[in-house]
């Protein structure tokens, strides 16, 4: 900006046929010209620096704004692996109680059948000891039949 010369003032005066004191007045409001081009670059330094502040603040805002946005991007994918996770491991709970539920069914049935299995085979062990005394009484009678026959027959020899 070009410092303004003497004859060329930035604020007009206003000329008019004024009482003497509003001529004081004037006076003590008037602004000289170097006066007036500090406050000018003043004025234009100030407003450079706030300008600069507000696109800073503006720039920080965005950014905050886009964190933001992303952050909640990530808590809603978030809230969405966690709900899917929580369905899956539901199901998941569901297919292992329907497994033990089946394996205890299942268990209890091989118990009975154990119970079933071990009446017969207890049943079983009695009938074959019955056989086998008949047997050992069979064989004893026979060997006694033997013997005695042996015995004849030596008599006879």
């Amino acid at each position: 900006m070009s410092e303004p010369s003497a004859s060329n003032e930035l604020s007009p005066e206003v000329k008019t046929e004024d009482p003497p004191a509003s001529d004081a007045r004037k006076k003590s409001t008037q602004v000289s010209p170097a006066l007036q081009c500090e406050m000018c670059k003043n004025y234009e330094v100030n407003l450079t620096a706030m300008q600069e502040n507000e696109r800073k603040l503006k720039e920080e805002v965005n950014a905050a704004i886009e964190l933001t946005e992303r952050y909640e991007m990530d808590l809603s994918n978030e809230r969405d692996y966690r709900k899917a996770l929580e369905k899956k491991m539901n199901e998941v709970a569901t297919n292992c109680l329907n497994q033990v539920n089946e394996a205890a069914r299942a268990n209890s049935k091989s118990e009975q059948r154990l119970d079933e299995l071990s009446a017969k085979h207890d049943k079983s062990i009695e009938v074959f000891t019955e056989q086998l005394n008949l047997a050992r009484d069979k064989l004893q009678q026979a060997d006694d039949e033997y013997i005695t026959l042996g015995k004849k027959y030596k008599v006879f020899h």
